[in-house]
């Protein structure tokens, strides 16, 4: 598994407990977003890195805008 930074790791634990928080599963969040359940558990798992992009979906499908989310 590749090194992952400090940074990247909270906002792994941010998408991780925001969905938690709503009470949704990846596969909801997945619908939500037009993401696939499988890249959202990557991207939990720190097995793969993710774009702004994805990250706005990611806040965007949890009903949050960006600046929410990384607060």
């Amino acid at each position: 598994m590749p090194t992952i930074s400090s940074f990247y790791w909270i906002i792994i634990m941010m998408i991780y407990a925001k969905r938690e928080k709503k009470g949704i599963t990846q596969s909801e969040l997945a619908k939500i977003t037009n993401i696939y359940q499988a890249e959202i558990s990557k991207i939990e798992r720190g097995i793969v890195n993710t774009l702004i992009k994805t990250l706005e979906r990611i806040a965007t499908g949890l009903g949050l805008k960006l600046k929410q989310f990384l607060k």
